[in-house]
């Protein structure tokens, strides 16, 4: 049962690959256009971070951790970004009404007010699809349209993505998608596989260098505090080049095989490690013509020494054999300058 399941996913995560590969030739994006595929994924951020890990003294059967009663407050954070490790807008979704004072506040901060950070409100401070049709028009679309190009949006299967109503809105603006299958996440989706722990994992160093600072602090302002705080480490590891540096995305989206060299088709890899065996046997074939030219002098000087009639019509006879051989590899050696294979660069095979 277990092997039929693991079949069962690499049929899945093979069938979606193709997808892409056929979805990228239909919208020509090229193998340099990696900047035109996009993918988008929500990660959560609690107020609190909980450490795994306190020092007390030894034998103590109980060991308190301090909290600010907090942990299960969260903020959601929707990262996207390219093939090519481009960074788009972040978009957070913080939990509290709208139009309270609040919501004021965290939008007169500097990056919001510049538009490096968008910050929304609802009551669970998660993903809808009010916020989802938001992403789409103020991130997504801005994007496409400032390349003047058709891209590619990779998105999991979430119901806010998969619901009639958001596959409508993706229809309605001609916007080119491929979801991603349920429970394929981890091998498919380029920012749960590379960016979202590299993320999350600096947010909680940035808050770990500052977890004094919450000490002390009346529990009202302290959750205004931590809410602007998380904000300001959204801003400082998201819109700077460090610390989701070069490459970082772009992993992403290579260890998923769905850009660049990886992307390639199943049937093509197929046929090129075909090519390359047979390129390979060519070429040692190729290499046995200089021994056979050797092998002919050889046999031509041992001609020019007198011998028995038996032995100059042995020699005469293997003459004839090697230079029917050698003109075998000659017509390879011919076929080949006129190949496709020959023009083939050894780091594309």
């Amino acid at each position: 049962m277990g092997q039929r399941i693991f079949e069962d996913k690499n049929i899945i995560e093979n069938k979606f690959r193709e997808n892409v590969i056929n979805k990228r030739r239909e919208l020509n994006i090229e193998e340099d256009e990696d900047y035109r595929v996009i993918n988008m994924d929500e990660t959560t951020i609690f107020l609190e971070i909980s450490f795994n890990t306190k020092i007390d003294f030894k034998g103590n059967k109980h060991i308190n951790i301090d909290t600010n009663g907090r942990e299960h407050y969260r903020i959601t954070a929707l990262l996207s970004g390219a093939g090519d490790d481009t960074k788009l807008t972040p978009l957070i979704i913080v939990k509290g009404e709208k139009g309270k004072t609040v919501e004021q506040n965290l939008r007169n901060l500097p990056y919001a007010k510049n538009k490096n950070m968008l910050i929304y409100f609802n009551q669970n401070a998660w993903w809808d699809k009010y916020i989802f049709s938001e992403w789409l028009f103020k991130i997504f679309l801005k994007y496409q349209t400032s390349l003047g190009e058709k891209c590619l949006l990779i998105i999991d299967s979430a119901s806010s993505h998969s619901s009639e109503e958001s596959i409508n809105i993706l229809n309605s603006n001609n916007i080119n998608y491929l979801l991603i299958p349920a429970g394929m996440t981890a091998l498919l989706q380029p920012m749960d596989i590379s960016t979202n722990k590299v993320f999350k994992d600096n947010i909680r160093y940035l808050f770990e260098k500052d977890r004094l600072l919450y000490d002390n602090i009346n529990p009202k302002v302290k959750l205004q505090t931590a809410r602007i705080n998380i904000l300001n480490y959204i801003n400082t590891v998201w819109n700077n080049e460090e610390p989701i540096n070069k490459n970082i995305i772009k992993n992403g989206f290579k260890n998923a095989k769905i850009i660049g060299n990886s992307y390639i088709s199943f049937e093509e890899e197929k046929i090129r490690d075909n090519a390359l065996y047979d390129l390979n046997l060519n070429f040692n074939k190729i290499e046995l013509i200089d021994e056979l030219g050797k092998e002919l002098n050889m046999d031509f000087d041992a001609l020019d020494n007198k011998g028995s009639d038996k032995d100059d019509k042995d020699l005469i006879e293997n003459i004839e054999l090697d230079i029917n051989y050698k003109n075998e590899i000659q017509k390879i050696e011919d076929d080949l300058k006129n190949d496709d294979l020959n023009k083939m660069d050894i780091d594309d095979i």
